[in-house]
């Protein structure tokens, strides 16, 4: 068995749990981009409708089509998010009860381990399935080719630094 480089021991909560899909999900670029067209398209619509009051005193349906595209696409994103955080706390109540499950996450020289003590689960994967890091306030996210999420608390490491395991990842390819 490998000697273990880095490890982190926690508790999965449901700040975690926001702070992860507020990071993989409405901190993307294209989510970024979206919510920037829909303001511009909002804002050009209101000085449209403006526009059409003012020359005709009416305003045509297309732009009260399309001012209610730019509200309640990001309307409809916000009612999502929340439904997801929802859904998530239910999950855990489901699995849990009112305990939150807690992890061990290890890194060998070419092994992630991510370890739900509560449940005993165990999940491991070599270094080269680790497509990208993201860094929160709090945490660290392994993010894999698969789609599989794995945090670290960056407060909670019991073997190595936050900034080393970065480095760390970084060497093995991973960005």
């Amino acid at each position: 068995m490998e000697d273990v480089l880095f490890e982190c021991n926690f508790v999965s909560d449901d700040k975690l749990s926001k702070e992860i899909y507020v990071t993989l999900v409405l901190r993307r670029p294209m989510t970024i981009l979206l919510a920037v067209l829909y303001a511009g398209l909002a804002v050009l619509c209101v000085c449209k409708m403006l526009w059409f009051l003012n020359r005709t005193g009416s305003i045509p349906s297309a732009v009260w089509f399309a001012l209610a595209v730019a509200v309640l696409i990001p309307v409809y994103y916000f009612v999502a998010y929340r439904r997801v955080l929802k859904n998530r706390v239910v999950q855990m109540n489901e699995l849990y009860g009112d305990r939150r499950p807690e992890v061990t996450v290890s890194v060998t020289e070419n092994t992630l381990r991510y370890v739900d003590t509560t449940r005993v689960d165990a999940i491991e994967l070599p270094l080269s399935a680790i497509k990208k890091v993201y860094e929160t306030k709090n945490t660290l996210i392994l993010y894999s080719h698969s789609k599989m999420v794995f945090s670290f608390n960056k407060a909670c490491f019991t073997r190595g630094t936050p900034e080393e395991l970065k480095r760390f990842l970084k060497e093995k390819g991973v960005r």
